[in-house]
């Protein structure tokens, strides 16, 4: 027979929460300098074609 039964998390209810803080705050952080990164990683885009009839898509000096 088992002399000590299971135990149900006696310690206090709050014994975590700096550490998942923390863990968010770093997660936090890490997907906004993942974020900075892949914008500054894309190249900017195009402007748009105009939609007059006989207007370039491209300017003059590109040919």
């Amino acid at each position: 027979m088992c002399r000590n039964p299971p135990t149900t998390g006696g310690g206090h209810p709050y014994a975590g929460s700096p550490h998942l803080l923390l863990g968010a705050v770093v997660l936090v952080r890490t997907l906004n300098v993942w974020h900075d990164a892949y914008e500054f990683s894309r190249p900017a885009p195009l402007p748009p074609c105009p939609t007059r009839p006989g207007v370039p898509c491209a300017p003059a000096d590109q040919r």
